[in-house]
């Protein structure tokens, strides 16, 4: 696929058919997704994979909220993306880099999610990208670590066909030229 194409026509899926997410495929996105850029290649980031479907009713079951508790169990694989925490945007010392703080955590998190659902879509895979959750029951439940704190839950699935797309701002009201 090509990466342009792979922009304009992933979707978020919410409804995944019954083929089963080999871990194979699951360690090839991951290798993938591995290459994305992160503060002074901090690579904070850490993936927590299931597609046991008594640990995704789990997962479902702890997520603390009805809508998302729904696609979840419907999912063939739940991803969960943590972080490794006062790392990114911070000196060795611990000192910030920047006024930005640990913001820069959650920036380095999302550019990994998105290199992630791409990587996913590029293997025929639909993801839905979650942020509301119950962080605390998540860890338990997951294994997080104590150092790592939960970004986003990323249900995943196989799809039978891609939502047509919502309508999306033009060029003109998004780009701002500075002279």
């Amino acid at each position: 696929m090509e990466l342009i194409e792979g922009l304009k026509t992933r979707r978020t899926i919410r409804s995944f058919n019954d083929k089963e997410i080999d871990i194979k495929v699951v360690e090839k996105i991951i290798d993938a997704t591995r290459f994305q850029p992160t503060w002074k290649n901090t690579q904070i980031v850490r993936f927590y994979f299931t597609n046991d479907n008594k640990k995704i009713n789990e997962i479902s079951e702890n997520i603390g909220h009805d809508w998302n508790k729904n696609i979840i169990k419907n999912a063939k694989g739940v991803m969960v993306l943590a972080y490794k925490t006062n790392i990114s945007g911070y000196e060795k010392d611990k000192t910030p880099s920047t006024t930005k703080g640990s913001h820069f955590e959650s920036f380095d998190t999302g550019v990994m999610a998105e290199g992630f659902v791409l990587s996913c879509f590029n293997y025929g895979i639909g993801t839905v990208i979650m942020g509301i959750f119950d962080e605390n029951r998540l860890k338990k439940v997951i294994g997080v670590k104590d150092d790592e704190a939960i970004a986003c839950v990323i249900p995943m699935g196989y799809y039978d066909e891609l939502p047509s797309p919502p309508k999306k701002k033009e060029v003109s009201e998004l780009l701002n030229i500075v002279k």
